[in-house]
């Protein structure tokens, strides 16, 4: 029935707020497991900031694209899709080797095979399907008509499908620096399951049949 005092020793603390700027190439997963193809400034997610309340982060993203993948060809002279950027020819049928000095916008071929362009823009890069010259001299016919790979783009899983069965038949992954991923021989195959464990990127799968045909897919792991 006496009086009972109270003492209120109270802090207030206070919701943060922060914006995340980035840049990024083709995609970006953000803080909230979402994957973003196109630049994006209002997404938003709360965490804890330290004092326990809320911290509210904003994105702000800027997604650009480099799109090199088609080149075109009239005779023995290729020309990159991209108008802009920074160029590299490569050589698909010599490992994916950068070519000497060959790092403008056109590229004149001086032997028959398959080749592609890196384009580059600041920090981005792209890689352009393999294509092929045949113009400057006769070269054996290839096989790309004989067989289907798909999907393409995939997630890591990826078929290849042949019209007809391969007495023997040899499937090279390589990296976009020509490095050697992975290599496998199949006899008497029509399909064949492969699985990318590389991360998201571009890589080139070359198929080479008995007769010793060359043929280059470029493959996207998305």
């Amino acid at each position: 029935g006496c009086d009972s005092i109270v003492t209120l020793n109270l802090t207030i603390n206070k919701t943060t707020y922060a914006t995340d700027v980035v840049n990024a190439c083709d995609s970006y997963t953000w803080i909230n497991s979402k994957t973003y193809t196109s630049s994006n400034s209002t997404a938003k997610d709360t965490l804890v900031n330290a004092v326990g309340c809320d911290s509210i982060v904003t994105l702000n993203l800027t997604i650009n694209k480099v799109d090199a993948f088609s080149v075109s060809v009239e005779g023995a002279i290729a020309t990159a899709s991209e108008i802009e950027g920074n160029y590299q020819w490569i050589d698909c049928e010599n490992n994916f080797q950068p070519i000497e000095n060959e790092t403008g916008h056109n590229y004149a071929a001086k032997k028959n095979g398959f080749y592609a362009v890196i384009v580059l823009q600041g920090n981005c890069r792209d890689t352009s399907n393999c294509l092929e010259i045949n113009t400057v001299s006769i070269l054996e016919p290839r096989f790309n008509q004989d067989f289907k790979v798909y999907p393409n783009p995939s997630t890591g899983s990826v078929q290849v499908e042949f019209n007809a069965v391969q007495q023997e038949v040899k499937v090279l992954l390589f990296s976009l620096k020509g490095e050697l991923l992975n290599s496998s021989t199949h006899l008497q195959a029509t399909k064949i399951a492969l699985e990318i464990k590389e991360s998201q990127g571009v890589y080139f799968l070359k198929i080479i049949n008995e007769s010793e045909i060359v043929s280059v897919v470029r493959l996207v792991k998305q």
